[in-house]
């Protein structure tokens, strides 16, 4: 009887929520300093929850201040989810390698727009990451392009200072 294939799931991306085990384990790795709050929704997935922490670490709600911290949690929500994840289905009977397939698991999200302009503004202020007008412009440009009016008055400004 041939053996039935194994497979393994390498990456799930945003499937909005994680078992009990998966969680605790998250909150484990979590900043000590972070809420319960926080942490649960560092460990969520979703952009919005990503979007939020970064808030708070940038604004020090619910813990201490920390621009480089704000930055990393933004691009997670700025970044484009695929709604795709990996899957390794190894090998079976003469089969000397496995074969990885892309499935679908959910729609393709772009990031949040919001996300992507207050990465923009840490870009044009250098707070958390390195000062650079280009980056800063190309993230509000990504936020307007999705209908973000702080992002295009923003822009709008910086086009005309450098005229």
């Amino acid at each position: 009887m041939p053996a039935k294939p194994l497979i393994v799931v390498i990456g799930l991306s945003m499937m909005g929520g994680c078992t009990a085990t998966q969680q605790a384990s998250c909150e484990a790795r979590a900043d000590p300093a972070m809420s319960a709050h926080l942490a649960g929704l560092s460990c969520s997935g979703t952009q919005q929850a990503q979007y939020e922490v970064g808030l708070a670490y940038e604004t020090g709600t619910g813990i201490a201040a920390d621009p480089r911290a704000a930055a990393k949690w933004y691009r997670e929500a700025a970044t484009y989810d695929s709604g795709t994840t990996s899957v390794f289905v190894a090998p079976t009977g003469d089969e000397r390698f496995g074969t990885v397939l892309e499935v679908r698991i959910g729609p393709r999200i772009d990031g949040l727009a919001a996300a992507k302009y207050r990465l923009g503004l840490l870009y044009l202020a250098g707070r958390g990451v390195k000062q650079s007008r280009k980056k800063a412009k190309s993230w509000l440009r990504r936020a307007a392009r999705q209908g973000h009016q702080e992002a295009a008055l923003t822009l709008e400004r910086l086009e005309a200072e450098t005229t």
